[in-house]
């Protein structure tokens, strides 16, 4: 789901967390509220973030600076010219992820979150993403 922030002219920051087999995607406004989150195989990384983003542009990456990191971000340099892309430390993303994950969840789901459902690797890619580019907003406020 893509919030109305992430619509509008100054855009959105998109989080990768990078993996061999799946990757994180967010998308955190400026005031650093999650926009969305979502997990996608490796190999329909660039496919399903053009997708996303269709007619809305990219003008920020943030690449977790581990797993894989490298590849991902040369293929994303080449799928979004004139795009800014940055690799942030991501150590603690995943954990961080989850917490973020529990406090931004309304109260009737938090139980089932608790419960395990929350411990998919889909969900926490996404949420760990959602935590990468708040990082990188933190290191670059002026970028949107």
């Amino acid at each position: 789901m893509v919030g109305s922030t992430c619509n509008s002219h100054s855009g959105c920051a998109i989080g990768i967390d990078p993996g061999t087999r799946t990757c994180g995607i967010a998308g955190v406004a400026s005031d650093g509220s999650v926009e969305f989150t979502l997990a996608v195989r490796r190999a329909d990384l660039v496919e399903s973030l053009t997708r996303l983003v269709a007619g809305r542009g990219v003008e920020f990456i943030a690449v977790g600076g581990g797993t894989g990191s490298k590849s991902v971000v040369d293929e994303l340099r080449g799928a979004f010219k004139g795009a800014r892309i940055v690799e942030v430390d991501e150590a603690r993303s995943t954990v961080e992820g989850v917490k973020l994950a529990l406090s931004e969840t309304r109260a009737f789901a938090r139980p089932f979150l608790m419960a395990g459902f929350l411990v998919g690797i889909s969900r926490r890619d996404g949420w760990a993403a959602a935590v990468i580019a708040r990082r990188a907003l933190d290191a670059f406020p002026h970028v949107l």
